[in-house]
């Protein structure tokens, strides 16, 4: 009788199961489906709108912007963020010292010295160069720099030359925006906002930025970071397209709460009038931009803390490549200290301390 009974109760059970196999496409399409379908409790706001656009196969997502700032809104808020127009604008130099530390690929750990000035008119370049010292005091190498001419890079690993390399774009020697980017320079939103043509809203995005770290208890800086290192943050998304053709599209990330720029990622640097085209209609790789998520290099910046005088930096980036992941951490910042222009002067020997130009007179002199 028990034998009989449960043979029943499973003929039940699988008929029970058989007929919710054969009911569920209906009761699917009966649905009604729209952007908050796809939301989850603790999902990113305006993150529905790409789940959406991929089941309707509608690619490219497109993204709304009603309820979103604008781009001048959010520049003019990461403005704020790093201490306000007032006082950014009375930085005009900034000499920082920083120790780097090279965790993926080849080991490095050696210190920098980076010296940074504004530019004498609005219409001028931003100088800047670096130096690299090893832990010992003895010098590396002047790795890249700006002066009146542009960017600069040194002749690197494989060349021993010396001779440096000519910038081909406007950011080459880690010069202009990206300047502003590191905290090398405090920002100037103005010159920033030449940079670009535009710049393209691309939603609401969850980023998870990567731990501080124990070098992280290097950082140099004035009171807690205004962000926590490691944790999950949702970021305004824009694409930069540049002013120059040439020059690299960045992805921007903003962060929603603070205003501070999270992240950027270079995309390379194809043909301006393939801005906005679909990536399958175009043959030659190298005229694609690399899309979000999905370039060669990114970098966060980490350690937002205040200077000590009335500005705000990152005392923390993490540079994430195809093989290496470098970390550079700045261990003191100082602002509005006179720096001589010579201390600019482009080297002739990107390997030696004297800049090659030894006991003899500069060019430029």
């Amino acid at each position: 009788m028990k034998v009989e009974r449960r043979a029943t109760m499973e003929m039940v059970t699988l008929g029970l199961a058989l007929t919710a196999i054969t009911l569920a496409p209906s009761m699917l399409h009966a649905q009604t489906l729209s952007p908050q379908t796809w939301e989850a409790p603790n999902s990113t706001s305006g993150a529905a709108q790409v789940f959406q656009c991929i089941y309707e196969v509608a690619w490219p997502c497109k993204f709304s912007a009603d309820a979103a700032p604008s781009a001048d809104q959010i520049l003019e808020r990461y403005q704020e963020a790093l201490g306000g127009a007032g006082a950014l604008a009375k930085i005009n130099t900034r000499t920082v010292t920083q120790r780097r530390f090279q965790d993926i690929g080849r080991p490095e750990d050696h210190y920098l010295m980076r010296y940074s000035k504004k530019p004498g008119s609005e219409e001028g370049r931003l100088l800047s160069i670096q130096s690299h010292t090893s832990l010992d005091g003895k010098f590396l190498r002047w790795s890249n720099g700006c002066d009146a001419k542009g960017g600069w890079n040194w002749s690197g690993r494989n060349d021993p030359s010396g001779i440096v390399k000519v910038g081909k774009t406007s950011t080459d020697g880690l010069c202009e925006q990206e300047l502003y980017f590191y905290g090398y320079l405090p920002l100037d939103l103005i010159h920033l906002k030449r940079a670009y043509q535009r710049l393209e809203y691309k939603g609401i995005h969850r980023i998870f930025q990567p731990a501080a770290g124990p070098e992280g208890e290097m950082a140099g800086g004035v009171g807690p970071a205004v962000v926590p290192a490691g944790q999950a943050r949702d970021a305004y998304l824009l694409l930069g397209v540049p002013a120059k053709d040439g020059d690299d599209y960045e992805w921007l990330y903003f962060d929603t709460k603070t205003g501070v720029l999270l992240r950027f990622a270079s995309t390379g640097n194809p043909p301006l009038s393939n801005a906005g085209a679909n990536p399958d209609d175009i043959r030659n790789e190298g005229d694609k931009l690399a899309l979000a998520g999905n370039t060669q290099r990114i970098v966060d910046f980490i350690q937002y803390k205040k200077v000590g005088d009335g500005t705000i930096a990152p005392f923390q980036f993490v540079n994430q490549g195809p093989t290496t992941r470098v970390r550079g951490v700045i261990i003191n910042m100082i602002e509005n200290v006179p720096i001589d222009d010579n201390v600019f002067t482009r080297p002739i020997n990107s390997l030696r301390a004297d800049k090659g130009f030894g006991s003899t007179k500069r060019p430029d002199k």
